[in-house]
């Protein structure tokens, strides 16, 4: 019994040492082969990375190298580093950005300029693992010559149209300043602006500049392509630096009530030494040039009785669709400028599945001229798009949900040209205490012959029935509006909010205010205001927005620019925030134009 337990002894110490030596050539193994990783775990950390070394040292001077590496204190990410690392001034070869563990590094793979300051730019590419924290605007600045330039200009590019800043924007300074260099050459200095336009072009040398933005859809940082917006001014830079006092107030403790135990605070004014520019923040206005010509898009047939012809633009003049014969297409009405709809001109040619037909429309010569073209069009009907009632009169309204908008005159959108109306067989019905009653109106077409607008006081709060009877409305193919009726009711007052805006700063005498809903459709319209006061009622809730431009040429909309002609594009100031109406309510905004 006893030899039996003195072997299964020794057989399960043989079997632990062997578990034993196991763990310990496995814990070596994985010793070996386990790599430096980024720790996890611990309190969130909300700090940016921080630099512990650089090599080269940071603003180091005749510098040769062609490697930098800036390591941090801890593990990072790099965001997007092709698209959002810079180097300023530009290099034909674009700098290799890469990571390895804490350390980020740049390989230069061009020849640097003699006697340059260099400005790498990581905007907000740099990012700790584990939080994402970035390391916002961290540059790194070299010089192969003697010295660091140290003058920068800042500003912010907002869109010409709207006034709201533009991102990813790359702005310029050119020390060739005539007109072309910014077609032929890059700039010798660049930034790209961030998500609120702002730009800052640090480590300038002292001379004088062209400042020219360019949204760079090509990206070979040159104003090539025609849809690409840009941004001047009609002078050139010469910017310096300078020492300057920045003064701030601050709250300090003068004393603590023995009695109440109340904290007595006092103002302290400090001040502290800074480097200013000579050249005030630049604001730049981002516009699309309209060098677009005229001319056809496309041109379908949805409908045998319809033809649609999409320009590029909006007519510049009166557009005409005829057939060979010279038979006259007519023209209805269409909610796109830039999209003609046009009514086949009679019923035996809708029943033709092709029709052939000559458009004329205006457009501009090389000397800007107004003259004519004429393209010849192929109107095929789109099969899949048939309708069964295409020779059936209908009609929409700016009737929604029921809902006439005060102040409105009831609006019917026909489907073909109107031929006859016989007023006798219309009637508008107002409904009062489940009474109806018909009361007089007066109505007309419009010179498309599709618009029939009513004109009639409606009154707040009361409902409506505009009723249509047989033979009522015949169109252009001898065809009859069947019986319809339409029933409508008029908001009361207290269903609209008032918008009271009190206006800070001169408002120029050609300037042009326009309210603009959720939609982006102007609302409201006040041209060459002299009052400082607007008082603007009959608004839906929803959100709206104000803009203000400068009529430069007095024709009552805005325009853009032209930099080869030296047009800066007319002035928009924007209200910066969404103005919010209520139903019942009176909202008043104070508006800072400057």
């Amino acid at each position: 019994m006893k030899s039996i337990q003195v072997t299964r002894y020794l057989f399960l110490m043989t079997f632990y040492k062997k578990i034993e030596i196991v763990l310990f050539v496995a814990a070596l193994i994985l010793t070996g082969c386990a790599k430096e990783m980024a720790p996890t775990g611990g309190p969130k950390d909300t700090y940016a990375p921080e630099v512990k070394k650089a090599s080269p040292k940071f603003n180091s001077l005749h510098f040769d190298s062609k490697k930098i590496s800036i390591t941090f204190n801890e593990f990072l990410s790099l965001r997007d580093a092709s698209q959002k690392v810079t180097i300023s001034p530009p290099l034909n070869k674009k700098p290799e950005v890469r990571l390895k563990g804490k350390t980020v590094i740049v390989e230069l793979n061009d020849t640097l300029r003699p006697n340059t300051t260099y400005n790498i730019n990581f905007r907000d590419a740099i990012r700790d693992y584990t939080e994402g924290n970035i390391k916002d605007n961290f540059q790194y600045v070299f010089s192969t010559g003697g010295e660091i330039d140290t003058i920068f200009i800042s500003g912010v590019v907002k869109n010409a149209a709207t006034g709201l800043p533009v991102e990813n924007v790359q702005v310029g300074l050119y020390d060739n300043i005539y007109d072309s260099v910014v077609a032929k050459e890059k700039p010798l200095y660049y930034s790209i602006t961030n998500k609120a336009g702002e730009f800052t072009i640090n480590n300038i040398k002292k001379g004088e500049y062209k400042i020219f933005a360019l949204s760079d859809i090509a990206n070979d940082m040159l104003y090539k392509l025609p849809n690409e917006k840009v941004a001047f001014i009609d002078k050139t830079l010469k910017p310096k630096t300078y020492t300057d006092i920045s003064y701030d107030t601050l709250k300090v403790i003068k004393e603590i009530s023995t009695e109440s135990g109340d904290t007595i605070f006092a103002d302290t004014v400090i001040h502290k030494s800074i480097v200013a520019s000579t050249v005030e923040k630049i604001r730049l206005n981002l516009f699309e040039p309209d060098y677009q010509k005229q001319f056809v898009k496309t041109s379908s047939r949805p409908r045998r009785n319809l033809a649609n012809i999409v320009l590029n633009r909006e007519p510049y003049c009166e557009t005409t669709l005829r057939t060979f014969d010279d038979t006259s297409f007519v023209q209805i009405y269409s909610q796109r400028a830039d999209s003609l709809l046009f009514a086949v001109p009679s019923f035996e040619m809708t029943l033709s599945d092709t029709l052939k037909a000559v458009i004329e429309y205006g457009i501009l010569d090389s000397l800007e001229n107004l003259t004519t073209q004429k393209d010849t069009v192929t109107l095929v009907v789109e099969k899949n798009k048939m309708f069964d009632d295409d020779t059936i009169v209908t009609f929409t309204s700016n009737v929604v949900s029921n809902v006439l908008d005060k102040n409105k005159k009831l609006v019917l959108n026909f489907n073909h040209p109107i031929d006859s109306i016989d007023y006798e067989k219309i009637k508008l019905l107002t409904l009062e205490d489940t009474v109806k009653k018909a009361v007089s109106f007066n109505a007309k077409l419009d010179t498309t012959k599709s618009l029939l607008i009513v004109d009639y006081q409606f009154v707040q709060d009361n409902n409506y029935e505009m009723v249509f009877d047989t033979l009522a409305i015949s169109d252009i193919y001898e065809q009859y509006l069947h019986p319809k009726s339409l029933k409508f009711r008029v908001p009361d007052e207290s269903e609209y909010g008032i918008l009271a805006v009190n206006i800070i700063g001169e408002i120029e005498n050609n300037s042009v205010i326009e309210l603009y809903d959720n939609s982006k459709n102007v609302v409201w319209q006040s041209f060459y205001p002299i009052s400082q006061t607007l008082t603007i009622s009959d608004l839906k809730p929803g959100k709206y927005t104000l803009r203000l431009f400068v009529d430069s040429n007095g024709n009552k909309k805005w325009d853009t620019g032209d930099y080869y002609k030296k047009l800066l594009p007319e002035l928009v100031l924007t209200y910066g925030k969404d103005i919010t109406i209520r139903a019942n309510w009176d909202t008043e905004i104070t508006w800072n134009l400057k």
